[in-house]
């Protein structure tokens, strides 16, 4: 994808409100000095109108108009600085990240997961479920290590050694009387990264759609 067409997705939405209020502000400038001119016009001689007043008023219309400015000149900043991001994750493709996630997808090489302990229980096992939440397998036995990512292998046998179908898995962990909190993640290969109005999205080879921000880990 062309570097203008992020620039044009993301500085599309970021211009038009400011583009209108300016327009807008364009139009009460016309507004008011053709009032001015006619107020000057058909003023009373003997009652002349405070100038002071028209003073103070043009004065508010250019505050406006300059913080009108200032928010544009933000909003290109912000445009500018999201298409440099989508740059950078671009970099990303073809490359295997690792993000927080519960769903590991089987294939015919197995599956791969990690995990990260917040405490350090007695026993660490992770259970492995299909789409129905039947438990399909248990793997016992895993480091009870905490503060540390642990990278586990499953090779996609049940509990009886039998292969299991190809596909989306979940994996949990369980521990002693559900002590201490953990968190899960998988790893993936980005096919591709697509943009649009709300943001960048990387596309895994697993078929996941993620943002950058739950990337924990660029392998």
């Amino acid at each position: 994808m062309a570097v203008s067409s992020i620039s044009a997705i993301t500085q599309s939405s970021s211009s038009s409100q400011a583009d209108t209020a300016l327009s807008q502000l364009s139009e009460d400038y016309t507004r008011f000095i053709k009032l001015l001119v006619a107020q000057v016009q058909y003023q009373d001689p003997l009652e002349p109108m405070d100038s002071t007043q028209f003073v103070s008023q043009i004065a508010q219309l250019t505050q406006v108009e300059q913080a009108v400015q200032t928010n544009k000149h933000i909003e290109n900043l912000s445009a500018a600085l999201a298409a440099t991001s989508a740059l950078e994750e671009s970099q990303l493709i073809g490359r295997e990240v690792t993000t927080f996630s519960e769903t590991i997808v089987l294939d015919e090489t197995g599956a791969d997961f990690a995990y990260e302990l917040e405490n350090t229980p007695t026993a660490v096992s992770a259970i492995i479920s299909d789409g129905d939440g039947n438990i399909i397998h248990q793997i016992d036995g895993l480091s009870t290590q905490s503060g540390r990512v642990i990278d586990v292998h499953w090779d996609g046998l049940d509990a009886d050694g039998n292969p299991v179908p190809a596909g989306e898995y979940t994996v949990t962990l369980a521990t002693p009387g559900g002590s201490g909190a953990y968190s899960t993640y998988t790893s993936s290969v980005v096919e591709y990264v697509q943009y649009d109005a709300s943001g960048t999205t990387l596309i895994l080879a697993d078929g996941r759609n993620i943002s950058s921000g739950n990337i924990m880990r660029v392998n």
